[in-house]
């Protein structure tokens, strides 16, 4: 009986695979197609498809909406982004240099990295507000099921079926027997 081998030069290309084929099907058909009716005269509405030419293109730089929206785009990229990472490297250097001794580093680099955790913990805390007991997710589940059973979302998963019976909380979503877990 012959053995499966893999040979190892090309499991690297075997892990890639994945990404690779969702890239080519939902991002760069998209790109193409999206190339392709631009030289055409096809709409929402019609299943007619007429080439063109360069004629969108000529309209679309005719129009002065379109160019200040261009212009304006331009500006904000200027002033915004550029400024942006001048002063983000800026910081970094300061952050991180030995030579200057900043005092209280570690107290500017929380203040600095901050709004990077606010913005999780605030999700959190919503999320955790709309699926708790009482919370108007479970309200609606409530009022909507005929069993009048509240599901339990929130719960910690500290016992072995705590994740599943979280989850599922007896509003009939997949919840394994405790027949099936050991001890």
């Amino acid at each position: 009986m012959k053995r499966f081998y893999i040979n190892k030069e090309y499991a690297g290309y075997l892990f890639i695979a994945p990404f690779v084929i969702g890239f080519l099907l939902f991002g760069l058909y998209p790109v193409f197609n999206t190339f392709y009716l631009s030289f055409t005269d096809t709409t929402l509405l019609s299943s007619d498809v007429n080439l063109i030419g360069m004629k969108n293109f000529q309209r679309l730089f005719a129009d002065d909406f379109f160019m200040k929206a261009v212009k304006n785009t331009w500006i904000i990229w200027i002033w915004n982004f550029i400024p942006q990472i001048g002063i983000a490297l800026l910081l970094s250097v300061w952050f991180t240099s030995t030579r200057l001794r900043i005092k209280g580093v570690g107290v500017w680099r929380a203040l600095f990295f901050l709004p990077n955790l606010l913005m999780p913990a605030s999700i959190a805390a919503l999320f955790f507000s709309l699926f708790s007991f009482y919370g108007p997710v479970n309200q609606a589940l409530y009022s909507w099921a005929s069993s009048k059973k509240r599901c339990t979302f929130c719960k910690t998963s500290r016992s072995p079926e705590g994740s599943w019976s979280s989850f599922s909380g007896g509003c009939g979503l997949v919840k394994p027997s405790s027949s099936s877990w050991p001890g």
